[in-house]
This record gives structure tokens, sequence and C-alpha cells, in this order.
């Protein structure tokens, strides 16, 4: 999931506003997957998990993280 908020992938993205917004949704059903993936090791972390990587894309798409 981090390995393609790389600015050499996100730069190019930011002047097309249909991509961007794909992205961003692309960042969030990785967050959910790497979530339920958790959930293997536990309910709890699997959910803690989703809500932190869910969270960590909208704030980033929000640019409340300067992104």
């Amino acid at each position: 999931m981090l390995l393609v908020m790389l600015p050499a992938i996100y730069e190019r993205l930011e002047d097309h506003e249909a991509l961007h917004l794909l992205y961003h949704l692309g960042i969030v059903a990785l967050g959910l997957v790497t979530g339920a993936g958790a959930a293997r090791f536990g309910r709890v972390s699997g959910r803690l998990l989703i809500v932190l990587s869910v969270g960590m894309a909208a704030m980033y798409a929000g640019g409340v993280t300067g992104g």
C-alpha cells in the first residue's frame, strides 16, 4: 500500500482529477484488503488496521497531512 504512495507515482496523477480520485479509492481499497488480512490475527487487530489504513488515506486525500 505504501509503495504506491511514492511521489514518483503520485505526482503524475495530480493533474488528472478522475485518475487522482481513482488513485485514492485504490488506496482505500488496499487498506480494506490489508485490514481484512489482519483480521485473521484477531478481530480487534483487523478492525484497527482497517480504521488506520482508511483513515490515513482519507486524511491524505483531504489535505490534512499535507499530501
